[in-house]
């Protein structure tokens, strides 16, 4: 009996389905329960695999990200220092104001680099790099929508478009650069690419997903999630092929769960929620005055 109600992956507010890293799991399963371990080894050491090259994009991506947010850090500064009809307001102020101010960020970007150098296909040494990818996330897009708010803010308040010296900064280019090596690290939610930081942690995620289940790499019964039961069992149970009946609930939190995440989810369906009720409103409005 196998339970897969809570292995899915959220399309829309509306649908769900698997990803096939969570098919390929069940298949794991499936396969361990008549006897075959490769299935499994295969797979964990192919999730670990990815883990390990997307591991190393990343660390390409934030060493130039690194060097494209000091660059334009320090040159927006430096303008703003030697401008005589400016006050001195470094752009580097305002981002500290935040929780995270950029040496905080490049510690964090510097951290995950030195890690990424020797990282190998073992799910220890993966779990760190893991961790680090998670925790850059929010930091890193934190600082650059600041650095991005900051400067349009400043250009629209001194009017620098029309400033010789800003416009020899070419500082639109740098934001571009920065933005797209963003999204390479963060994915853009629009058109549904999950960005380095997330598939790095994920793959490594799928194969811990299996191993904490599996530890021996055969079989064996996972409360909440697969049992292998007789048929006494299942007559005694009015011959219910329900796996719930049988499985069981696991007790323990759920550490793959990611709670912030069904979060935004629960605010994406209220978003599409409320903009149906808009819809409906403005339907029963002409609807009424049709009649009238």
């Amino acid at each position: 009996m196998l339970d897969a109600r809570k292995i899915y992956r959220k399309v829309t507010s509306k649908v769900n389905d698997f990803s096939p890293e969570q098919l390929q799991n069940l298949v794991c399963i499936v396969h361990l329960y008549r006897g075959d371990t490769i299935k499994l080894k295969d797979t964990i050491n192919n999730y670990l695999e990815q883990s390990v090259k997307l591991a190393k994009q990343v660390a390409e991506t934030t060493q130039k990200l690194n060097k494209a947010l000091n660059a334009n850090i320090d040159r927006v500064d430096r303008f703003f220092a030697d401008s005589k009809n400016i006050p001195d307001f470094p752009i580097g102020n305002r981002i500290r104001k935040g929780q995270f101010d950029e040496n905080t960020l490049y510690e964090l970007q510097n951290q995950l680099v030195d890690s990424t150098k020797n990282v190998s296909s073992v799910e220890k040494d993966l779990e760190a790099v893991a961790l680090q990818c998670k925790n850059l996330r929010k930091p890193q897009d934190k600082i650059i929508k600041e650095l991005i708010d900051s400067i349009a803010a400043l250009t629209k308040e001194y009017q620098l478009n029309k400033n010789k010296e800003w416009q020899k900064l070419n500082v639109r280019e740098l934001l571009n650069e920065i933005k797209e090596l963003q999204q390479l690290l963060s994915g853009n939610p629009e058109e549904e690419e999950p960005g380095l930081l997330h598939e790095t942690e994920y793959f490594f995620k799928q194969s811990h997903w299996l191993t904490s289940r599996f530890p021996q790499g055969v079989y064996t019964d996972v409360e909440g999630l697969c049992k292998v039961v007789t048929q006494a069992e299942i007559e005694a149970k009015d011959w219910s092929l329900s796996p719930g009946r049988y499985v069981g609930v696991s007790l323990s939190e759920d550490e793959d769960y990611d709670y912030e995440e069904r979060l935004k989810e629960i605010h994406i369906e209220l978003e599409g929620l409320n903009e149906e009720a808009i819809k409906l409103a403005d339907t029963i409005r002409e609807n009424y005055k049709s009649i009238l």
